[in-house]
């Protein structure tokens, strides 16, 4: 109680001060947006100019447990009397769908009140994109970052338990101190300490094995010179393509859109969509760029690009045989996907509802930050007119 009345005192001070560098860290927000327990998403660079706690939480987790029910309210106190001062504080819960302590909004919501936690909200992380960026790897475990976005303190919010040698049990509160230090305008007292508690069951790693994508630069229907470079950091989906092959207008076909619908979700989930037409000048599917431009709006496609690779020197750097053909790219350059576009190698639009699309499961794993489940086809359709 003494602890807690003394930070408390402390809290009350002004945010701000000058104190030393001790954790060179650049916390931009790495492109996340992630939803949080009080209806509303928050990305980290929403807060830049405040001070942030980063909490990561587990409530399966033993050690999690203990912090929020057998301490009192202390750890409570802190989030309440922070947040009063200014601070965000968020609790993050990065693990992935179907592991331990994997929470939708509403368990999320019912959690905290369960817990009387007192976070500005909880973010939920399924797919680990905060907790990676952070290299949050056990809960608990807290990230303080400064207006200037820059992590402060990193790891433990307290120490274990170490029983002194006249039987009494004592515990440093590394969090209470840190927050102490930057509340009284100090230099913090500690860069990081090595956090206790349980594994954070994040969603498998995509993009550690698999071949590097070659790098190319070919021009799009505008006359820019795209790069499979530029887009490091993002899934690219590379579709070899020719319009007037059968096989091709079967997937474009407007009785279904597959292909459109596919472009679309892609779309929406941030993924970079090439299409590639390797055919040569006077060889079937080869187009002047505005002749292209006028084929995709009336097939009412959306690609991020359509390349022209008349030499073909792409299609046979990537092994390219026929149209419609696929490679899926990691966000770390890596081909995660080779074949075709689905399961049954016809040319009839009524097939497409039947087959088994491996484009549209790849996207799906995507969505869910999950390993592609397919990583090779057998191809189908015209071959490449090289």
């Amino acid at each position: 109680m003494r602890t807690m009345t003394m930070l408390a005192s402390v809290l009350l001070l002004a945010l701000g001060g000058v104190f030393g560098s001790v954790a060179e860290v650049d916390a931009n927000d790495g492109a996340w947006r992630l939803q949080g327990t009080d209806g509303k998403t928050h990305a980290l660079a929403d807060y830049r100019g405040k001070w942030v706690v980063l909490e990561w939480v587990n409530f399966r987790c033993p050690q999690v447990r203990s912090l929020y029910r057998e301490r009192g309210d202390a750890h409570q106190t802190l989030q309440q009397t922070a947040r009063g001062r200014g601070m965000m504080w968020f609790a993050v819960n990065s693990a992935a769908p179907g592991q331990s302590g994997s929470l939708d909004l509403r368990q999320a919501t019912s959690v905290l009140k369960a817990n009387k936690a007192k976070p500005t909200a909880m973010l939920l992380d399924p797919k680990g994109l905060a907790g990676r960026q952070f290299k949050a790897t056990l809960t608990p475990e807290v990230r303080v970052i400064d207006p200037s976005g820059r992590v402060v303190y990193s790891g433990a919010v307290e120490s274990a338990l170490v029983r002194q040698p006249d039987g009494t049990l004592t515990q440093r509160q590394y969090l209470n101190e840190v927050l102490q230090a930057v509340m009284a305008g100090q230099p913090v007292p500690y860069a990081s300490v090595q956090a206790l508690g349980c594994k954070i069951p994040y969603a498998q790693v995509v993009g550690q094995s698999g071949p590097a994508a070659p790098d190319f630069s070919l021009r799009d229907t505008s006359g820019a010179t795209r790069r499979l470079s530029e887009f490091r950091g993002r899934w690219v989906f590379l579709e070899w393509v020719n319009y007037d092959c059968p096989f091709v207008k079967k997937h474009y076909s407007a009785s279904h859109r597959n292909m459109q619908r596919l472009q679309a979700r892609a779309r929406e989930l941030g993924v970079v969509w090439l299409s590639i037409c390797s055919s040569a000048p006077g060889r079937q599917g080869h187009m002047q760029p505005a002749s292209v431009n006028a084929r995709i709006r009336s097939l009412g496609a959306t690609p991020s690009a359509y390349l022209l690779d008349p030499r073909g020197t792409v299609g046979r750097q990537y092994g390219a045989k026929h149209t419609p053909e696929f490679r899926i790219i990691d966000p770390q350059g890596r081909i995660r996907y080779t074949g075709g576009i689905d399961s049954i190698a016809s040319m009839s639009a009524r097939d497409v509802a039947r087959a088994r699309n491996y484009i549209a499961l790849a996207l799906q794993a995507i969505a869910g930050g999950q390993p592609i489940p397919v990583t090779t086809s057998r191809s189908y359709g015209c071959t490449v007119k090289y």
